[in-house]
């Protein structure tokens, strides 16, 4: 009852105060909704440097980053690799996932990936390709990948290819992050944001070498990335027919 009382008088104090002042309490509500107004476009802007920042993390990382990951970080960076292709990807229960970790979708088109990601320092073997084809059936998918920062057994790549199951391996996937990586000049102001702007004539310019510069450092990179990962993939080439020549050897 105290209550009440109490907030019926203060309301009898703001009405009376509202009448004997009708314009400073005007004045009041308007710096309010500023102040408002402003706070909240504060932490929009807050929210998307944070984004931003994020989405500049993802892309610098590189092939051999990926190999320090663990599997939920790197199912993570498969589903915005993913999206960077064109999927609009969704993850599946990190329990009882049924061989799938991400069911990928293709717009306008309907068709439907149940996806598997491997990260793996050895092959990944012909079970995964079972899992993720029996996921297929289980989450209505009309097709079946999967995808790791390593390779596939001989098993797995026959087994994918009767199953029309799509492999993913190192070599894709870097052709995938090096794509995901070029994506960076998308937070470049556009053509309309600079209209209207004092020396827009010289700000296109500036920024037109700046690109130029920058697909010229990630071309540069690129092509030692793809060496690197050639060197690498006839390395363990190399490795696999000498293991092939001592098992022969051996009998």
């Amino acid at each position: 009852m105290d209550g009440c009382l109490a907030t019926l008088f203060l309301l009898f104090l703001a009405v009376q105060f509202i009448s004997q002042h009708p314009w400073e309490t005007l004045v009041a509500l308007a710096l309010a909704c500023v102040m408002i107004a402003y706070a909240r476009q504060g932490r929009r802007a807050e929210q998307q440097a944070r984004r931003r920042q994020q989405e500049s993390r993802l892309r610098a990382i590189r092939v051999s980053n990926v190999d320090q990951m663990t599997g939920v970080q790197f199912e993570q960076y498969v589903r915005h690799l993913l999206t960077n292709q064109g999927f609009t990807v969704t993850m599946t229960p990190a329990s009882s996932d049924y061989g799938a970790d991400l069911i990928a979708k293709r717009p306008g088109t309907g068709s439907k990936s149940a996806v598997q990601v491997k990260r793996r320092k050895s092959k990944v073997p012909g079970t995964a390709v079972s899992e993720v084809v029996a996921a297929k059936a289980y989450y209505g998918c009309d097709s079946a990948m999967v995808v790791t920062n390593s390779y596939f057994t001989k098993a797995a790549v026959r087994l994918a290819q009767a199953n029309a199951c799509r492999l993913v391996d190192r070599g894709t996937l870097t052709q995938w992050i090096v794509s995901f990586s070029q994506g960076e000049e998308t937070f470049e102001l556009g053509a309309k944001e600079r209209q209207g702007r004092p020396g827009g004539a010289l700000a296109d310019w500036v920024t037109r070498r700046r690109a130029e510069r920058g697909q010229k450092l990630r071309a540069h990179e690129r092509k030692r990335t793809i060496e690197r990962e050639l060197a690498r993939l006839e390395a363990d080439q190399q490795a696999e027919r000498a293991a092939e020549i001592d098992e022969k050897g051996l009998g």
